[in-house]
């Protein structure tokens, strides 16, 4: 009896460790890094820089505001998923009320977060995440129907998302979180072209900041920055301020 007793405690032990593990394994898909419950919300800081080539020298544009999206409901689209409706607001100062800017949606099912505003759908997170995974963030982008999208072709540039690093902290001057991931979507530069983007996503909290530099120049090399021989593109910064605790 006692040999039928420790086989029973070493089953029920097993059995108890695979569920700690099933439920630890369903937790490391990386789905807490996208919330996904209505009334939830975010304000972001943003600045934008533009450089227009027409005239010469280039003449720098900067603009600086701030946008809110809120969780606002939930739909089905044509297919049948389950989407969440996204209200983004801007404004040009803190002190300024929110304004409805634009309506989106974001879909976040067992594969993937994806982002759909502007016509342009993107694929920012894939689920599992992993350290190192790399997919096509722009699947659904045709980058030839639009001029203004030429920075999107994939045939021109490598826009490989990958997780670069995942479970790590992160901090700004607002908040400090202790479990990040950073989405490296493209690093890619040259004599003329300059092609940057990342994304960092905190659990719990969602997009914490976002980067994009996409700058062209024909100035020759020299011992100055790409940055200070830029001539043409943009830059965009957007960093967490505050969201729904």
């Amino acid at each position: 009896m006692k040999h039928i007793a420790f086989y029973i405690v070493l089953i029920l032990f097993a059995f108890s460790s695979c569920k700690e593990a099933s439920f630890r394994d369903e937790a490391d898909f990386g789905y807490s890094y996208i919330p996904k419950e209505l009334d939830y919300w975010q304000e972001f800081e943003v600045d934008s820089i533009y450089y227009d080539d027409l005239s010469s020298p280039s003449t720098i544009d900067t603009t600086h505001f701030y946008i809110r999206e809120y969780y606002e409901s939930n739909f089905l689209d044509a297919s049948g998923k389950e989407n969440i409706r996204v209200e983004q607001y801007r404004k040009q100062n803190l002190s300024d009320t929110w304004s409805l800017y634009q309506v989106g949606s974001i879909l976040i099912n067992s594969n993937g977060f994806q982002r759909y505003f502007k016509d342009l759908r993107f694929l920012n997170l894939v689920f599992p995440v992993r350290e190192g995974l790399e997919w096509q963030g722009h699947a659904y982008i045709d980058a030839f129907e639009e001029a203004s999208l030429e920075y999107l072709d994939p045939n021109r540039f490598d826009w490989s998302y990958e997780y670069s690093e995942v479970n790590i902290p992160y901090n700004n001057s607002n908040f400090s979180f202790d479990s990040c991931l950073l989405v490296l979507q493209i690093d890619e530069e040259n004599l003329f072209e300059k092609k940057y983007a990342k994304e960092i996503y905190a659990r719990g909290v969602g997009l914490v900041e976002k980067e994009v530099m996409i700058l062209e120049t024909q100035a020759p090399p020299s011992a100055a920055s790409f940055l200070e021989r830029a001539e043409s593109g943009f830059i965009y910064k957007q960093s967490l301020i505050d969201y729904k605790h």
